[in-house]
């Protein structure tokens, strides 16, 4: 968490000041913004749009019973709920 806010404060600073070269204050208000929106969406988006890009799809015992399977048996070494529990 506190890497990712790290990197959007930077890249945030870093269009600001883009912003001022090229714009004055009136650019460094106008990056702000612009960079902002983009933070703001690319919060709450990037694990979409990654999945998209790759086109992943939901995997279920039927589809790819062999993966299926692998990650049954990591998530019970693990210690975590098996996908059945989770959906009752």
């Amino acid at each position: 968490m506190f890497s990712t806010m790290f990197l959007m404060t930077i890249m945030t600073l870093l269009m600001v000041f883009i912003g001022n070269y090229f714009g004055g204050e009136q650019g460094m208000l106008i990056m702000l913004v612009i960079s902002c929106v983009s933070n703001f969406i690319m919060y709450w988006n990037s694990d979409k749009m990654a999945l998209a890009q790759y086109q992943a799809t939901q995997v279920d015992a039927n589809t790819a019973p062999e993966l299926y399977g692998i990650v049954q048996k990591l998530a019970e070494r693990g210690g975590l709920p098996n996908a059945q529990s989770l959906y009752r």
